[in-house]
């Protein structure tokens, strides 16, 4: 999933280093699909 994708199911902004380093990896070893794993990541799930 690219920020901007993240960005606009998340409805939330985040700086390009926070993405890379945090966001991308817990996605790219998840299993969930886009917007499963946005909304755990929005409920604190993740």
């Amino acid at each position: 999933m690219m920020q901007q994708e993240f960005e606009d199911r998340a409805k939330f902004k985040v700086r390009a280093d926070c993405y890379h380093k945090c966001i991308e990896p817990e996605y790219t070893a998840s299993q969930l699909d886009k917007d499963e794993w946005v909304k755990e990541w929005k409920n604190g799930g993740i």
